[in-house]
């Protein structure tokens, strides 16, 4: 059985557990921000335990201008710059990665999912590949053995999964956004068409190229759009087609295994940042030893979310059992005005939501 590499968008994970936590920023007692070191940390520790990973590799974007940039002075020009907070915890982030001996590949003038793709193409016939990202743009890349892993939902994709998902298939993912456009990258498109205008247009022709080389069978209304903005719907192919061959030395397959145990090296750099929670997890997951790797201790076990219905839960806390009282009332439809009342007019109001995981950043709300 072929094992399974996994490709780490490390920029887009970055972004996504920083805008997580945007309304309620982690500011450590130093002033620090970081959310997103907590942020990533929780996601990655929550993706090993999910996959199991045994090879990862992951890259970041640089700060230099790509050849995207070159194509059009417009890309991404109407994102605003990387927020300071943010900017200053990418060291931090890189160090993580770092401590745990996780090879990064990254090269200016081009994106983390070009230099993924390129690693993804060339070591595809020796592993079943996986991009780990929830940057929509990768579904172009699945094909047979390639699929993508959302860490923001827990979800993966394949052929079927892009399909179902947009209305086309993986390969006709360049000409889909070359239609659409992508405002989040700026790429213009062909404006008037949207998804549901492209979809059945490349389900009938195929490619974008196809699409323009038969506009006479089109209808009017779309044919002017697309006579009026040919330019941008070629342009926008180029901006969104990830490429596959970046000039980047392949790192030896030996370092793209990933070893649990490794992440005994991060406690004290989860302390420096004062993500003690996190510290935690690891300690009760991982210990000291690569011995005790992938085992759940018992400590772990035992972290379970509290039943406020239950009494028992303040046992152990000292004088908190004294001081603290406690009775459940079952809403019914017989007192429940009375207690709408009685919370209008409480000066504060507890709400104890249910969920499905412990983890923050992934966890869904199952009741309140």
């Amino acid at each position: 059985m072929r094992q399974t590499l996994y490709l780490i968008d490390g920029t887009a994970l970055l972004y996504r557990t920083h805008f997580a936590f945007i309304k309620n920023p982690l500011v450590n007692s130093r002033g620090e921000h970081t959310s997103a070191i907590f942020g990533v940390v929780n996601s990655f520790l929550h993706f090993l335990e999910l996959k199991q990973a045994e090879n990862i590799l992951i890259s970041f974007d640089r700060k230099a201008p790509t050849f995207r940039h070159e194509l059009s002075e417009d890309y991404k020009a109407n994102r605003p710059p990387m927020p300071d907070e943010l900017v200053t915890q990418i060291k931090p982030v890189q160090e993580f990665f770092r401590l745990i001996g996780m090879p990064e590949v990254s090269l200016d003038g081009y994106e983390a999912d070009d230099v993924l793709a390129t690693l993804g193409e060339r070591f595809k016939d020796r592993f079943d590949i996986v991009f780990v990202t929830s940057d929509k743009d990768y579904s172009q890349l699945v094909e047979e053995g390639v699929s993508i892993f959302d860490p923001a939902k827990d979800l993966s994709y394949d052929r079927e999964g892009v399909f179902a998902k947009f209305g086309v298939h993986p390969e006709q993912f360049v000409d889909y956004l070359a239609l659409v456009g992508d405002a989040s990258d700026n790429i213009p498109g062909v404006r008037g068409i949207g998804p549901k205008g492209a979809v059945p247009l490349l389900k009938e022709y195929g490619t974008l190229e196809e699409i323009y080389a038969h506009l006479e069978e089109i209808s009017s209304s779309a044919r002017n759009k697309l006579l009026a903005n040919r330019d941008n719907a070629f342009l926008s192919k180029q901006l969104a087609a990830i490429i596959r061959d970046v000039p980047i030395s392949l790192p030896p397959v030996s370092e793209l295994v990933f070893d649990s145990s490794s992440l005994t090296r991060v406690t004290t750099f989860l302390e420096r940042y004062e993500l003690r929670q996190l510290k935690r997890r690891v300690e009760n997951r991982y210990g000291t030893s690569a011995a005790q790797a992938g085992k759940t201790p018992a400590a772990e076990e035992n972290l379970v979310q509290a039943d406020i219905f239950s009494p028992d839960q303040v046992a152990g806390e000292g004088s908190l059992k004294q001081e603290l009282t406690f009775t459940a009332t079952l809403a019914t439809t017989e007192n429940l005005p009375r207690l709408l009342e009685e919370l209008r007019q409480a000066e504060k109001v507890s709400l104890d939501t249910e969920t499905d995981s412990l983890e923050p950043v992934g966890a869904r709300l199952v009741g309140i």
